[in-house]
């Protein structure tokens, strides 16, 4: 992610991508990637925006931090950190999912297994 921030965020053919990331950010409630709004510092977007800190999908609802980037009116929370909360507050969810995945496919095996092992058992026979 901090590189898609310093290189790509803003750029030309990178639309679609810098319209995920920043509805990452709203959604999350967070701004940046691994240190939060310092990796806005150096990337190609505050380069191209030079008023701009961060961008609006840093900023907090109803808030104009793009050129303050005032700490009060920011999401100061790192996307990477918010991402990992999320994970561990649905880490149960998850891993059932898991779990019951790899259950199906033990039994799908066995399944297979004993139909290939009673095979010349089954006949078809007409009435």
């Amino acid at each position: 992610m901090t590189v898609f921030i310093k290189e790509s965020y803003g750029e030309k053919g990178k639309e679609s991508l810098t319209k995920i990331y920043d509805d990452l950010q709203i959604n999350l409630k967070c701004c940046g990637a691994g240190l939060g709004m310092e990796d806005w510092r150096n990337s190609s977007y505050v380069k191209h925006h030079y008023n701009d800190r961060v961008p609006e999908s840093c900023c907090k609802p109803d808030k104009d931090c793009i050129k303050t980037a005032d700490v009060d009116e920011i999401y100061t929370t790192s996307c990477g950190e918010a991402l990992k909360e999320l994970l561990k507050k649905h880490a149960g969810i998850l891993s059932g999912i898991v779990f019951g995945f790899i259950g199906f496919q033990v039994a799908i095996v066995f399944i297979a297994i004993y139909l290939r092992s009673n095979i010349g058992q089954f006949t078809c026979s007409k009435y």
